[in-house]
């Protein structure tokens, strides 16, 4: 299926029976009057889709490849598209003299269609390349296709912004030693997103990622995901040192869930990482490591002097923590005066309702906050106590309030036993319920004008709906009503 937006209008071709060889000179043909270029090309079995977004011009006779601007390539299946019809799809599109913008999905490839040496070959000619994106994450990635990759990459002289998702992929030392190495020779990038979860990284790949990764001094925003790589203290602390280096960095994500990191590492990192006070936005997420409350302590510590710090993530579910934690946390926040928007996980069996409702008070001495998200485990039979929360004064000055208690089984990325979920969420003046024992918040609903539920757990029978009807049919406030009703069986 072809899909072309241009000035409003949509048209649709079938491809389904497409000739390979025929695609791009179909498209050369559609496209003259096009001046520029969104493409969205999604390679399956038996089905070729590409969206065209933007303008009109004037009939040109020059080629479709010298006007492309952004292309999206996709491959969203696991099949095998072949490594001749790979290579011939770079071939082409390293004849698109203009491309600024190229994002490749190309996972799930077999390890026979990346052992050539086109890629790389051809990815260099691509020479005003400004943004650049690649999945190729659950593949086998040999060295040769690193090898050929990174010299490829090495010789793109405008890249500002590079997106690399090698997740799952099964990767050596001297590979990552290669990729990293590469990397780090675009010292004019202001923009990397690297994902690098479940690769098996050891500590000297590690210290060598951290050691290029200092050299990136212009970098702005980094995003660094390495979740499921065994990483211990050291490896945190090495990886704050290198971000530390970064002193135009204003945007960080650092996900380093499912380690082995301990209070330790999360207070030398923090320690290294408060250097950084130009940070606007900063997202920490340590789920499932082994952080006590006296981590938690020293990051409210390292976070309070984050003094232009407006939107803060903080992921530490799945740790040792208590109320006492929690608690110390909030108190540190409140000296995070520019502070807009926090969302936090704290699923622990330790952090109890008493817990997250002292955090919350303390929130309310933040006076620019006004988006809030918590996320705790939810004891059933305090549940009651979180009624507090939403009627609270002092919550009603938030934009949004998320509450969302979870009992869940296993880690924070495995299997979830939904029976208990709840969700509430107070934003300006609508409720969002998750997954509840009928009477939570329905005293509530007098106030609010919108209101959404959410229910597909094994509490679901006919009685309850029926209940439900009647509890939303005395609310004459309500405008705006979604419900969601599911059960598992």
């Amino acid at each position: 299926m072809l899909i072309i937006y241009c000035n409003a209008c949509l048209f649709q071709l079938d491809f389904k029976y497409l000739i390979w060889q025929n695609f791009f000179l179909i498209i050369n043909l559609i496209s003259k009057n096009l001046l520029e270029y969104k493409i969205l090309i999604d390679i399956q079995e038996n089905q070729k889709q590409v969206s065209f977004y933007k303008h009109m011009q004037k009939p040109s006779n020059s080629s479709l490849s010298s006007k492309f601007q952004n292309i999206d390539l996709k491959n969203q299946v696991m099949t095998l598209i072949g490594r001749e019809k790979l290579s011939n799809l770079l071939s082409e599109l390293s004849k698109c003299s203009n491309l600024i913008t190229l994002i490749l999905n190309l996972y799930f490839f077999n390890n026979k269609d990346l052992e050539y040496g086109e890629f790389g070959c051809e990815l260099a000619k691509l020479q005003k390349l400004k943004q650049f994106q690649l999945n190729f994450s659950q593949n086998q990635v040999t060295e040769q296709f690193i090898s050929e990759f990174s010299s490829g990459f090495e010789q793109l002289p405008n890249i500002l912004e590079l997106n690399l998702n090698f997740n799952k992929c099964k990767m050596d030392s001297y590979s990552i030693f290669t990729l990293v190495s590469a990397i780090q020779k675009r010292f004019n990038l202001t923009k990397l997103n690297l994902n690098m979860n479940s690769i098996q990284i050891d500590q000297n790949s590690l210290s060598e990622l951290s050691s290029n990764l200092s050299k990136l001094t212009i970098l702005e925003f980094l995003t660094l995901n390495l979740e499921s790589n065994n990483i211990i203290d050291e490896g945190a602390i090495g990886l704050s040192q290198a971000i530390l280096q970064l002193v135009n960095l204003r945007y960080l994500i650092l996900t380093l869930n499912n380690n082995k990191i301990t209070s330790i590492g999360v207070s030398n990192l923090i320690q290294s990482l408060e250097k950084c006070k130009d940070i606007f936005q900063l997202n920490l997420i340590f789920n499932d490591n082994q952080i006590s409350d006296q981590g938690v302590k020293s990051l409210g510590q390292g976070l309070s002097k984050y003094l232009k710090l407006t939107e803060l993530s903080i992921g530490l579910s799945g740790n040792k923590i208590s109320d006492e934690g929690v608690i110390i946390l909030g108190q540190y926040l409140t000296n995070c005066i520019e502070l807009t928007k926090l969302s936090i996980s704290l699923r622990s069996q330790f952090v109890t309702c008493q817990g997250i409702e002292t955090f919350s008070i303390e929130l309310n001495k933040c006076s620019k906050l006004y988006w809030v998200d918590i996320e705790f485990d939810w004891n059933k039979t305090i549940v009651n106590n979180t009624q507090d929360l939403l009627s609270s004064e002092n919550i009603a000055k938030y934009q949004s309030f998320s509450i969302r208690f979870q009992k869940s089984s296993g880690t924070s990325f495995g299997s979830y036993s939904y029976k208990y979920v709840l969700k509430i969420k107070l934003w300006f003046n609508q409720l969002l319920m998750w997954e509840n024992d009928m009477f939570f918040g329905f005293n509530q609903l007098d106030k609010f004008s919108h209101f959404e539920m959410y229910l597909n757990c094994s509490l679901i029978n006919d009685q309850i709906v029926k209940d439900l009807g009647y509890g939303l049919a005395r609310y004459q406030k309500l405008q705006y009503l979604i419900l969601y009703l599911q059960q598992f069986y």
